[in-house]
C-alpha cells in the first residue's frame, strides 16, 4: 500500500507580474479597485486590452482574494496568448476560462526541487 502525501495550503506571495513578454510584445498588468474597474469595462472581473497591450484585474480587497485575482489573471493571460498567437479561439470564452482553469490548478499544484 502506497500512502499518501497530504496537501497543506500554503500562504504564498502574488504570481501576478506587473508585466511580462510574449512574443516579442511587452504586455502590462494594470490592477484597479473592484468599483473603478467596473466602469471601465462593465461587469466583468478582468479584460484583456490588445490595442493597448495590457491586462486589467481587480486589487485585492473583500471578496476578491489573491487566489481569485490569479484565476482572473491566468484567464487574461490565455486571451493574450491566443491574441499572440493568432488563434481563432482568441474570442472563445468556454476554451479560455477552461485553460486559465487547468493553468491556475498546474501553478497551485506543481511540486518542484
Amino acid at each position: 500500500m502506497v500512502a499518501r502525501r497530504k496537501t497543506v495550503a500554503v500562504r504564498r506571495k502574488s504570481r501576478i507580474p506587473r508585466a511580462f513578454r510574449m512574443g516579442s510584445l511587452m504586455f502590462v498588468v494594470k490592477e484597479f479597485p473592484m468599483a473603478k474597474l467596473q466602469k471601465l469595462i462593465g461587469s466583468n472581473y478582468g479584460a484583456f486590452l490588445p490595442e493597448s497591450q495590457a491586462i486589467l484585474i481587480p486589487e485585492a480587497s473583500g471578496n476578491i482574494t489573491e487566489d481569485f485575482r490569479e484565476q482572473i489573471f491566468y484567464h487574461e493571460l490565455f486571451h493574450v496568448l491566443c491574441w499572440v498567437t493568432g488563434s481563432k479561439d482568441y474570442g472563445n470564452e468556454i476554451i479560455i476560462d477552461a485553460s486559465g482553469h487547468a493553468l491556475k490548478q498546474y501553478m497551485d499544484t506543481a511540486l518542484f526541487k
